[in-house]
């Protein structure tokens, strides 16, 4: 990059246009990223993690991918499994935080 506000994308070619950081960053910082940022807090940490808003929300995963679902000890039991989880392949979705809307 020719300034350390420039970047570029992973496998993208030296003559591809650099995104400014710059831009992400008044992107996040926006009034309307502000004014949504709660709705994002629930469905990633809150109540539109599991169930019916969940469902509602589009947000949902594979059953085993929730906290709870595999007993993370027992992987060392099956050789495959535990060279899975040796290699950091085990996706969990995170932890359920906040119960009721943020």
């Amino acid at each position: 990059p020719d300034s350390p506000n420039q970047h570029f994308k992973p496998g993208a070619s030296h003559t591809d246009t650099p995104v400014p950081v710059g831009m992400s960053l008044q992107a996040l910082e926006s009034e309307f990223v502000s004014c949504q940022l709660h709705q994002w807090i629930d469905l990633v940490f809150g109540y539109k993690q599991r169930g019916p808003e969940a469902v509602r929300a589009l947000n949902v995963f594979h059953h085993l991918t929730y906290e709870g679902s595999v007993n993370l000890d027992s992987l060392t039991a099956d050789p495959l499994l535990r060279e899975v989880g040796q290699h950091g392949c085990v996706v969990m979705v995170t932890a359920m935080m906040v119960a009721m809307p943020f």
